[in-house]
């Protein structure tokens, strides 16, 4: 008996609704547009083209790293062929966030040997990378992990990743690592110092750039809230890519830190020459270690000491802080 015309095409038509529908349950989610338009565009001004990004097999992976509603989505530059934005401290890294109705934004970006988006049974989440080992105070074929955990609940204006207290970290965090989230000047001292410092890049006839200049520190003086640092060694005046000389008359120049107070907001609470530093997790408040910033080997450190008189910082001698 034939078999109807309806009947033959479902027969041919099935197998090939099954296998799309197999596609599509197998496809991995796709990163959101404005994501991959900013890493497409970023990677263009280093001579990456839009095809090689759609073929980086990996470059984007949702991950669940904070308490937001939308998952957060992580690119690996290591994903690039030929190791391209590769070098001796490994590849980008980066992590995007969205909270609440706004836009995705770059919470985390920073250069690692390798990276795990790791969690506990009890549902807490970090993140856990690979570093050059100088960064922890070793050699460069020495092992250096750091973990970064997100601060803040779900919509939190102010949330941003930060050191964890995961058991096996270091007791020692060198330099910007301490903060890991690029953000935006609070309003009032700590603006201000921003732009006073533009404004002399500006009339030197140089452009500022200032991008790694202004740190989140954790709570330094134990009133629960994070200080900033006004890091003027990372901050550069630049013409055709070669630094500009700036005048430095006053504080211009100087490295700044920062606390918020409960009903002042932020205010100057130390300045001083740039400096090269490391927060030390060893004591049971995080401390700030300074030393000259030019020193290479066996350079003398200090301590951010807390005055609650002043409520200031004070630089001491190590040994006198224990």
């Amino acid at each position: 008996m034939a078999i109807p015309d309806a009947m033959t095409k479902l027969i041919f038509i099935l197998p090939l609704l099954f296998t799309l529908a197999a596609c599509q349950a197998g496809r991995a989610p796709q990163p959101p547009a404005e994501v991959r338009a900013a890493v497409t565009l970023q990677l263009a001004g280093v001579g990456v083209e839009a095809g090689q990004v759609e073929k980086a097999s990996g470059l984007f992976k949702q991950v669940e790293l904070t308490s937001q509603a939308a998952p957060d989505w992580l690119v690996d530059f290591n994903a690039l062929p030929n190791g391209q934005l590769c070098g001796t401290g490994g590849c980008p890294l980066q992590v995007w966030v969205k909270i609440g109705s706004a836009p995705y934004a770059l919470a985390f970006d920073r250069q690692v040997l390798g990276h795990e988006a790791a969690r506990h049974n009890n549902g807490r989440r970090w993140l856990a990378v690979e570093l050059h080992g100088v960064l922890c105070g070793e050699t460069g074929s020495e092992s250096c992990r750091y973990h970064f955990e997100w601060r803040g609940d779900a919509n939190a204006p102010d949330g941003h990743f930060a050191a964890a207290s995961i058991w096996g970290k270091p007791l020692r965090y060198q330099g910007p690592l301490a903060q890991a989230m690029p953000i935006q000047a609070p309003a009032g001292a700590v603006a201000n110092t921003l732009e006073t410092w533009r404004a002399a890049c500006t009339a030197a006839g140089g452009t500022a750039a200032m991008e790694a200049a202004l740190l989140r520190l954790p709570d330094l003086n134990q009133d629960g809230r994070p200080e900033l640092l006004f890091d003027a060694g990372q901050a550069d005046c630049l013409r055709n890519d070669q630094p500009v000389a700036m005048n430095c008359a006053g504080e211009i120049c100087r490295a700044r830190l920062f606390t918020e107070h409960r009903n002042q907001g932020w205010q100057a609470a130390w300045s001083g020459e740039p400096f090269a530093y490391a927060i030390d997790f060893s004591q049971p408040t995080a401390r700030l270690l300074i030393s000259p910033a030019e020193c290479d080997e066996h350079c003398p450190e200090q301590v951010m000491n807390w005055l609650d008189s002043t409520r200031r910082f004070a630089p001491i001698p190590l040994t006198q802080s224990r």
